[in-house]
């Protein structure tokens, strides 16, 4: 194995994109850059790094009737996110299983697979694309994914979990027990 020099370009595109973060996972990796675009390679199983094609309705039938599949199970080149392309993305973490990403808005996106509800979409059913986790009460700062669950932390010291709760030891039971920031509340 020799170090090889990785370029990020969308399709079309004339220039480079410059990366200022890189996450890598278990076996995918994914690059953010000074624009806050996202670019994954790696493994894609149940397109837990977002790098699966958007499929139009026809591409729908035409999968159901033929079995033509449109996915993307590995990528050795980096390809953008395409469902994360209007957003700026500020943090990432790769699970195992899944994936989550973090908008400068505060939004959280997961990704693949969904079977312990570690995508946050209130279920344990599957998902081919992107999934917007809702009912976070305050505005995520960080996300991180385990195996088989997702954390995301906010601004006002308050963690959110879901998936198959991780057993919670310290030090992060201190954190995870509720205390208040320096400010008291939000």
């Amino acid at each position: 194995f020799v170090p090889t020099e990785v370029v990020l370009r969308s399709p079309g595109a004339r220039m480079d994109e410059v990366a200022i973060d890189v996450y890598c996972g278990m076996d995918s990796t994914v690059f953010i850059t000074e624009m806050g675009r996202v670019f994954a390679c790696g493994n894609n199983a149940d397109n837990k790094i977002g790098i699966n094609k958007r499929e139009t309705f026809i591409m729908q039938m035409k999968k159901l009737l033929n079995k033509h599949h449109l996915q993307v199970p590995y990528s050795i080149n980096p390809l953008p996110i395409k469902d994360l392309g209007k957003h700026r993305i500020i943090d990432c973490s790769l699970g195992s299983t899944h994936s989550a990403f973090l908008t400068e808005t505060g939004l959280v996106y997961t990704f693949g697979r969904n079977n312990h509800g570690q995508l946050g979409s209130g279920n344990a059913l599957p998902r081919e694309m992107a999934v917007v986790v809702k009912g976070l009460k305050n505005k995520p700062i960080m996300v991180t994914c385990s195996e088989l669950a997702t954390v995301v932390a906010t601004e006002c010291n308050t963690f959110h979990i879901w998936g198959s709760r991780p057993i919670i030891q310290s030090p992060l039971s201190t954190l995870l027990s509720g205390q208040p920031t320096d400010k008291g509340y939000c």
